[in-house]
């Protein structure tokens, strides 16, 4: 897994922040994927957000 992002969360864990993830794409005729893998086991918590922008262009 190496284009995105990726999330663990062991079991019983809470994490104590919200995690984010912002993607931009500056270059033109470009396409933009992310990739988002989040695992989180039994009795566990996370909360995530993402986002992601591009240039407006003519």
């Amino acid at each position: 897994f190496t284009d995105g992002t990726f999330v663990y969360i062991p079991k019983g864990v809470r994490c104590p922040m919200e995690l984010s993830t912002y993607f931009r794409i500056n270059e033109a005729n470009t396409g933009q994927f992310e990739r988002t893998l989040i695992v989180a086991e039994d009795g566990s918590y996370v909360s995530y957000l993402e986002g992601c922008t591009a240039p407006m262009r003519d």
